[in-house]
Order: structure tokens, then C-alpha cells, then sequence
């Protein structure tokens, strides 16, 4: 039996969830008409406008995550400059934790480009769209990269290539990292975990999206968390080396040395947090 806080209202989540989409949409709006600029500008090739795309993203991250309740704890500095990061893969909110962190293009599947709102977004600010059961769409994407990182412009991957409920780090594919041993830059191993403090409910179902997990039910469950504490560690860049499999393999034991198993059982006693008067703040 659920424990609800006296004087409980179902209609104050409705609310809530209504104010944070809302929040998420204005700054939709304001950003995406500079970025949809600078592509007509550029016929959306142009430095510029892969620019102006991964600073709007940073911007519209940093506003989603407020809005979200997400806060973000970070070890480390990300540095600057044409790097690769590579990080382990939680689900959809990586990208907006890792894009709150600092300004890149992000390799992201393509089912994402299909989404409403969001996949429009990804597309205007330049990310990079894989068909992850396909192999013969490596070298499109390596070659993507590989101009990002001409320009200067940091990428963002998750060599894992599916998220997973966070009990390990599962091996990371070697592919992508040929992109920056054909530029000769260094990857950065990222580590990512959550937890969802004032919610019994385990970040490993909650926060985390993987397996056949919805997308819409998934999404508004996270909303009516209240609040979600990401923690993001970056590590001294590695690499680039010559060969592809030894970089991958040496970012994964960076990024596995420091992971923490994310929390995959229902804390019984949280549900009696809203009763003792501790619960959303």
C-alpha cells in the first residue's frame, strides 16, 4: 500500500509534471529559432552552425535538468578542445546530464531523431545519428565525427551502444574510437550513476531506460520524481594511441574503476518518508 503525505492531492503532480514540460518547451523556443538560423546561414554545414547547434544544446540541457530537478554532482573537469568522451550509457538522460556538463556533439541511435520535440532538436543542433544493428553505418558516422573534430568541437559516445539498468559497465565497442586515432585526440573516460533520494522507487526502473521500457510512461515517471542527483565523474584523457580495441579497452577500465552499481531494489523505508512529514522538496 502506497503511504501518501496528509493533505495529498493527486491533482499537485499533474501540476508539477504540466510546469516542467512547460519550462522545457520555452526554452525550446527560444533557443531553436538561432540554430535553425545558422543552418539556413550555412545550409547547415558550415562551422558555425555546428557551433551555434552545440552551445544551444548546452544551453537547453542546463535549462532542462533545472527543470527536471536534476542535480548534477561532478568530479573532475571536463577539458576543453576536440576531445572524445566516452561514457557508460544509463538511458536518454545521459545526454542531457553530460550536455548540461559541457558543449559537444553527441553520437546518439537514430531511433531518437523520430521522437516529438526532441528528435527535431537533435537533429538542429548536429548530433550524430547511428543505426546501431547495422555496421555498414560505421564509417558515416566515424566520418561525422572526424569533421566535428576538425572543427575543434568536442564528441560525446557511449561505446556501450545500448543503455543498461547499471549494474556493470558492459564492454565498449571499439569502432567509433577509430575516429580519434584518425585525428589524433585524446578520449576521456566519463562515469556515470543516479539516484533518486526522495523516491522509494529504484533509479535502476525510475531514471534509467533500457530493455523494452516505454518511452512516454518511462518519461513521466521521471518527471514526478521531484528530484534526481546525477553524478558524473571525468577522468585524465587517454589515447589516442594506433589501435582501436587497446583505446576502447583502456577507457572502459577508467570509466569502470570508477562506477558505482546503481540502486536496483525498492528502499522499503523511503515510502514512510512522506508520512514522517521528509518526503519532495
Amino acid at each position: 500500500m502506497e503511504l501518501r503525505p496528509p493533505g495529498f492531492s493527486p491533482i499537485l503532480p499533474a501540476v508539477l509534471f504540466a510546469i516542467r514540460i512547460a519550462r522545457i518547451l520555452l526554452w525550446t523556443l527560444l533557443l531553436a529559432p538561432f540554430v535553425l538560423l545558422a543552418r539556413l546561414l550555412t545550409a547547415g554545414r558550415g562551422a558555425f552552425a555546428l557551433r551555434v547547434g552545440s552551445r544551444a544544446m548546452h544551453l537547453w540541457a542546463r535549462a532542462a535538468c533545472r527543470a527536471l530537478g536534476v542535480r548534477i554532482q561532478v568530479q573532475g573537469r571536463p577539458p576543453r578542445g576536440p576531445l572524445v568522451f566516452a561514457s557508460n550509457h544509463l538511458g536518454y538522460l545521459d545526454i542531457l546530464v553530460l550536455g548540461a556538463c559541457y558543449p559537444s556533439a553527441f553520437v546518439s541511435m537514430v531511433e531518437v531523431a523520430g521522437w516529438p520535440l526532441v528528435g527535431t532538436l537533435a537533429r538542429l543542433v548536429g548530433t550524430i545519428f547511428i543505426e546501431r544493428s547495422s555496421s555498414d553505418d560505421v564509417p558515416r558516422v566515424r566520418q561525422q565525427m572526424r569533421e566535428r573534430l576538425a572543427l575543434g568541437l568536442p564528441v560525446t559516445l557511449f561505446p556501450e551502444a545500448r543503455p543498461s539498468p547499471g549494474l556493470e559497465v558492459a564492454r565498449f565497442h571499439a569502432a567509433l574510437f577509430q575516429a580519434a586515432i584518425d585525428q589524433g585526440v585524446s578520449c576521456v573516460p566519463v562515469t556515470l550513476g543516479y539516484e533518486c533520494p526522495d523516491s522509494p522507487e529504484p533509479p535502476a526502473q525510475v531514471v534509467c531506460w533500457w530493455g523494452e521500457m516505454g518511452f512516454g510512461p518511462h518519461f513521466r515517471a521521471l518527471v514526478d520524481l521531484g528530484r534526481i542527483e546525477a553524478h558524473v565523474t571525468f577522468g585524465a584523457p587517454v589515447g589516442p594511441g594506433a589501435d582501436r580495441i587497446e583505446l576502447a579497452n583502456a577507457v572502459h577500465a577508467k570509466v569502470r574503476e570508477r562506477f558505482v552499481p546503481v540502486r536496483q531494489a525498492r528502499r522499503e523505508d523511503g515510502a514512510h518518508r512522506f508520512a514522517r512529514g521528509e518526503g519532495r522538496t
